[in-house]
């Protein structure tokens, strides 16, 4: 079942750009508050 492989790796890599995008977002608030 490759069609349902590849559902899963791009649903995969989505999560891992938005999990990018929030930490990038923390490191920026904290930066911004001078917590960093």
């Amino acid at each position: 079942m490759p069609d349902t492989k590849h559902r899963v790796a791009i649903a995969e890599v989505e999560l891992i750009g938005k999990i990018k995008e929030w930490k990038i977002f923390i490191v920026w608030m904290l930066v911004r508050y001078g917590m960093y």
